[in-house]
């Protein structure tokens, strides 16, 4: 697994630009373009996005099949069986674009405290007396996900929807960040580097295989010495997360790992017997998980210059793993360099 691919990308600070994202997350889960939306700047200080679906046009379709009979009957040939064939397709194929009225609706583009007292008044705004003209709302906040209120909402909608009311769902920033990694032209206009870092990994993984002509554990510690000062392994080791660090590091992890890997490949005929490769090969798969969990413990800016710390009380639990795992590459390493001693 790629330490740096486990990232997170940090929510923009720019309402702007997380506007233009949950837009873009819209018309990407409704199938909708441009054309099958109408954006408002309500309510205040937030937006709105009605999904609207393409409405067929029966008078259109009755002049269409008029035409069409008028021309059967000037030639006096019926269709042939190839057009009958085509025309079952064409009814059986689905209707491009959103098949329902929906009405996406973020109150503030910042982070704000919400509640379950501010979810029921926010479902109560959208309330009306007669038929609603949409048949759910989605409610977007601009915060990482909280499984209380998900959980409420989906009971609240449940309850909605055995009174023949609209329904009710949530969205958060997992949601849409989700969304924005699946969509290469979303990371590359609003994470560049992180584009840009993530092709190197790819591409190394892609160039052609570097071989190791590995016949003796003297020939192993140079290798390995070379790979750690050449990807700077040890400061990697010496890094705070809570200080923040360039995601550069993290790409230097992946590249080690890739490169142990393949040396442990091309040396396995020495698994047998030698004690310096099972610790070599322990130090690199130990690198690994702790370059990996510390990528979990942090985002991505936007500025694409420093990861930094995603807040504590999200990440309490891989915060306390981080030490242990440190601890554990320490000694993984000391095991290592104490092999090497021998040689």
């Amino acid at each position: 697994m790629s330490a740096f691919s486990m990232l997170t990308l940090a929510m923009p600070k720019d309402e702007k630009i997380f506007k233009e994202l949950v837009i873009e997350y819209v018309k990407g889960t409704y199938k909708a373009t441009d054309d099958d939306i109408d954006i408002t700047d309500e309510p205040e200080p937030g937006f709105t996005v009605m999904v609207i679906p393409k409405k067929e046009n029966p008078e259109a379709d009755g002049e269409k099949l008029s035409d069409e009979k008028s021309k059967e009957n000037s030639t006096g040939k019926s269709k042939s069986k190839d057009n009958k064939q085509g025309d079952l397709k064409s009814k059986d194929k689905e209707p491009e674009g959103p098949d329902r009225c929906v009405l996406v609706q973020c109150m503030n583009c910042s982070k704000i405290s919400i509640d379950k007292r501010l979810i029921d008044a926010w479902i109560l705004d959208n309330d009306e007396e007669d038929e609603p003209l949409f048949s759910e709302l989605v409610l977007v906040i601009a915060d990482f996900r909280d499984e209380t209120l998900a959980e409420y909402v989906k009971k609240v909608s449940e309850l909605r929807k055995e009174y023949g009311e609209f329904e009710v769902s949530v969205i958060f920033w997992d949601d849409i960040e989700s969304f924005v990694r699946r969509n290469y032209g979303l990371m590359r206009k609003y994470y560049l580097v992180f584009v840009k870092t993530e092709n190197d990994i790819n591409n190394l993984k892609m160039t052609k295989r570097k071989s190791y002509d590995v016949h003796d554990e003297a020939t192993l510690k140079s290798i390995c010495l070379d790979e750690m000062e050449g990807y700077g392994v040890l400061r990697l080791l010496q890094i705070d997360p809570g200080i923040g660090f360039t995601v550069r590091l993290l790409i230097a992890a992946d590249y080690f790992t890739a490169s142990m890997q393949r040396l442990s490949e091309d040396a396995v005929d020495m698994a047998k017997y030698s004690e310096i490769y099972r610790r070599m090969v322990s130090f690199y798969i130990a690198v690994n998980r702790f370059a990996t969990r510390m990528a979990v413990f942090c985002e991505l800016n936007l500025d694409n210059k420093v990861v930094r710390v995603i807040p504590s009380y999200r990440n309490a639990e891989v915060a306390d793993k981080l030490g242990e795992l440190k601890a554990e590459v320490m000694d993984r390493m000391n095991e290592l360099f104490l092999s090497w001693s021998k040689i």
